[in-house]
C-alpha cells in the first residue's frame, strides 16, 4: 500500500485532497498539520468515512501529523517511509512582508525536499500558482508560458519554489514532479478567505467590476482541482507544470451567474483601473509605512487581477492523465452557495 503526505491537509484545499485520497484511494494518509492549527476539518472526514464504511476503520489508513515546514526534524519524521508527498501548505496572501512569503515557501519548500530526499520519496506534487506567470494579460495560454513575475512577493517566492521542486526532480532517475498552477479563482465549500469574500460582496451588492468586467479569468471549483491532483497522484509518470481548471469566463460572465442564482441584480459600479491605480498606490504605501498588518481593503494585487484577461488551458493534463471536471458548473454554484448561506448564516433563495 503506497503511502502519501499531505501537508496543509486541514487547510481549504488540503481538507478536500485529504477526503479524495481517502475515499477514492487505498493509499495510507499522513496528515500534516501544524501543532496549534484547527483539525476540526481532518476529524469530521474521519467520521464521515466511518460512517459510509462501518466495516472499515479510518485510522488504519490516516494519520494526523504534527510538523512545521521551518522545522527539519519534524519534517524528516513526516517523510519517513513516505511515497508521494503533496506539498500545500505555505503562505497564501496578497498581503505581507517580503521576508514571510521567502520563509515559508522558499525556505519551507527546501526543507521539505531535502527531508523528502533522506527518506527516498519518489514523486513530489507542489501547489504553486498562475501568478508565476505574471498579471500583464495571458488569453488562453498554457504550461509554457514565461515565468514573468517580479513585482509580488507570493508569486516570486512560489517561482523560485518551483525552481527547487524542478531541480530535486532532476536528481535521479527514480524521481519525478509535479508543479500545479490551478485556475485564478478557486472556490467552493470550505473556502474561508478566498473568492468567499467576493461572492458575499456580491450577494449585498457590493461587487463593482473593473474596466467593465470584459477581461477574462481561469477558474477552478475545489472538488475538480482535488481529483486533478488525484490525478497526478495516481499517473504511472508525471513531468513538470500542470495547469487545472474548468474553464474561463469573463468577470461580467461568472458574476452574473452567481447573481441570476439568488434572483440579485447585476452589478453596475464600475472603475477604470487607470483612475483606481494612484489612489491604491498610495494607500498601500500608506499601509506599509506605518507596517499595517491587515491589508487595505483593495490592494494592487487584487486591482490586477481584473485589469487584463488572464485566460489560460489545461491541455496538458486533460490529454496525458484524461482530466475533465467532475462536478458540473451550475452544481458548482448551487454548492458554494449553499455553503455560504450555511457558514456565514446568509439569508439566500437559491434559484433552481
Amino acid at each position: 500500500m503506497n503511502k502519501i503526505l499531505i501537508t496543509g491537509s486541514n487547510g481549504f484545499i488540503g481538507s478536500h485532497l485529504t477526503r479524495e485520497i481517502l475515499f477514492k484511494t487505498n493509499y495510507e494518509i499522513r496528515a500534516m498539520v501544524l501543532k496549534g492549527t484547527s483539525e476540526e476539518s481532518i476529524r469530521n472526514i474521519i467520521d464521515e468515512f466511518e460512517t459510509d464504511n462501518p466495516e472499515r476503520s479510518a485510522s488504519k489508513r490516516i494519520k494526523i501529523i504534527y510538523a512545521d515546514l521551518l522545522n527539519k526534524k519534524t519534517l524528516e519524521a513526516a517523510c519517513e517511509n513516505i511515497d508521494v508527498v503533496v506539498h500545500l501548505a505555505g503562505l497564501v496572501s496578497e498581503w505581507g512582508p517580503k521576508d514571510a512569503f521567502f520563509s515559508l515557501i522558499v525556505e519551507g519548500t527546501q526543507k521539505l525536499l531535502d527531508a523528502a530526499s533522506d527518506n527516498n520519496v519518489k514523486r513530489f506534487i507542489y501547489m504553486s500558482s498562475l501568478t508565476v506567470h505574471d498579471l500583464n494579460g495571458h488569453y488562453y495560454n498554457d504550461e509554457n508560458t514565461p515565468r514573468d513575475m517580479e513585482f509580488f512577493p507570493y508569486g516570486v517566492a512560489k517561482k523560485k519554489a518551483e525552481d527547487l521542486v524542478t531541480a530535486w526532480g532532476s536528481k535521479g532517475n527514480q524521481r519525478d514532479y509535479a508543479l500545479i498552477r490551478p485556475g485564478f479563482i478557486i472556490y467552493g465549500p470550505g473556502d474561508k478567505n478566498s473568492f468567499i469574500r467576493a461572492l458575499d460582496s456580491m450577494i449585498e451588492g457590493q461587487f463593482g467590476f473593473i474596466n467593465g468586467g470584459k477581461s477574462l479569468i481561469s477558474f477552478v471549483y475545489v472538488e475538480n482541482l482535488v481529483y486533478g491532483i488525484r490525478l497526478l497522484v495516481q499517473a504511472d509518470s508525471i513531468d513538470g507544470p500542470y495547469i487545472i481548471l474548468d474553464g474561463n469566463k469573463t468577470w461580467k460572465e461568472f458574476v452574473q451567474v452567481w447573481v441570476n442564482r439568488v434572483g440579485h441584480k447585476m452589478p453596475i459600479a464600475n472603475v477604470p483601473f487607470i483612475v483606481l491605480f494612484p489612489f491604491i498606490w498610495i494607500l498601500e504605501n500608506l499601509y506599509k509605512l506605518f507596517n499595517v498588518k491587515k491589508p487595505p481593503i483593495l490592494t494592487l494585487y487584487s486591482i490586477r487581477i481584473p485589469r487584463k484577461h488572464l485566460a489560460f488551458t489545461s491541455d496538458k493534463i486533460k490529454k496525458e492523465l484524461g482530466y475533465k471536471p467532475v462536478v458540473p458548473f451550475q452544481e458548482t454554484i448551487k454548492l458554494t452557495l449553499e455553503y455560504l448561506a450555511d457558514e456565514y448564516s446568509k439569508d439566500i433563495d437559491i434559484k433552481i
